[in-house]
């Protein structure tokens, strides 16, 4: 961690998010398992998608993200403001849809229908879970740890966001 930091922060979101994803898919697999056993298969683009979100949102951009707001803004409301009222809104949502859709070779115009439709539902969760984490997180735990913190938390955070993004939206 001290020796590689962002190498090491990338590497914990790609296991965060490609297991958050895995404990989805397995737990929908076997619920559909009895009728269609042969015919459903493992989505294993969508989990390319998961892991390489979590490569680049979880490791690389809250590396520097996280820098930044310790270093820039002493108090923790002004950071949750900037955590969940700037980025979760209008970069973290849409960038996750967009990369996951790619993963999984939807189109442009099937990406944006499902951002459309899962946005209020992603944004309202991801307040409920991230708001009292990162306050503790922000309050309690040192900058270099909090991103690979956020990314064991992930693992959980992953598989509720797989759940939602996954299910069918029309």
């Amino acid at each position: 961690m001290i020796r590689a930091p962002l190498r090491t922060k990338a590497a914990s979101g790609f296991v965060a998010g490609s297991f958050g994803d895995a404990i989805t898919q397995t737990l929908e697999l076997q619920g559909k398992k009895p009728a269609n056993y042969k015919t459903i298969k493992y989505d294993w683009g969508r989990t390319a998608g998961f892991g390489t979100f979590g490569i680049l949102w979880t490791g690389c951009f809250n590396h520097y993200w996280l820098r930044f707001l310790n270093d820039r803004v002493p108090h923790i409301l002004p950071k949750l403001v900037l955590q969940h009222g700037l980025i979760n809104p209008f970069l973290y949502i849409p960038i996750f849809y967009v990369l996951t859709g790619l993963a999984k070779r939807m189109d442009p115009s099937n990406i944006s229908d499902q951002l459309r439709a899962k946005y209020k539902e992603t944004l309202g969760t991801t307040w409920m879970v991230w708001i009292p984490v990162t306050a503790v997180v922000f309050r309690k735990v040192p900058e270099r740890f909090q991103s690979v913190l956020f990314a064991s938390i992930n693992v959980v955070w992953n598989s509720i966001l797989s759940f939602i993004s996954n299910r069918k939206y029309h």
